[in-house]
């Protein structure tokens, strides 16, 4: 199988031992945001804004015993840098969801092998 080319984009970013996870990237929106949009728009709004930012940047987690950090990419460069709060070495092997700002970053996948 082929190494995700996304790996070599983050070359300089990873640890040795370091694994990498896929992860989405979706708005943590107010109850009172998320239901005004529901009865406006169907939820059109919410989706229109994930979809667009799922294919304009893609965002990984890079991992190890010390510490988490979100990388967000764009073509061949690495455009976002947010270390992940709270981080827990056991997240290294069992992570799948955490909060950072306003935004939920979900697991997808392992891809570095």
């Amino acid at each position: 199988m082929k190494a995700d080319p996304i790996l070599e984009v983050i070359s300089s970013r990873r640890p040795e031992g370091a694994v990498v996870y896929s992860l989405t990237r979706k708005k943590r929106r107010s109850i009172l945001v998320a239901l005004v949009d529901e009865i406006v728009s169907g939820g059109a709004l919410d989706t229109t804004m994930d979809i667009a930012d799922v294919v304009s940047t893609r965002h990984v987690l890079v991992a190890d015993g010390r510490h988490g950090t979100i990388l967000g990419v764009r073509g061949d460069q690495v455009v976002e840098e947010l270390p992940v709060p709270g981080w827990q070495p056991s997240w290294k092997q069992s992570f799948t969801k955490v909060d950072v700002g306003k935004d939920r970053y979900t697991k997808t996948a392992r891809i570095d092998g």
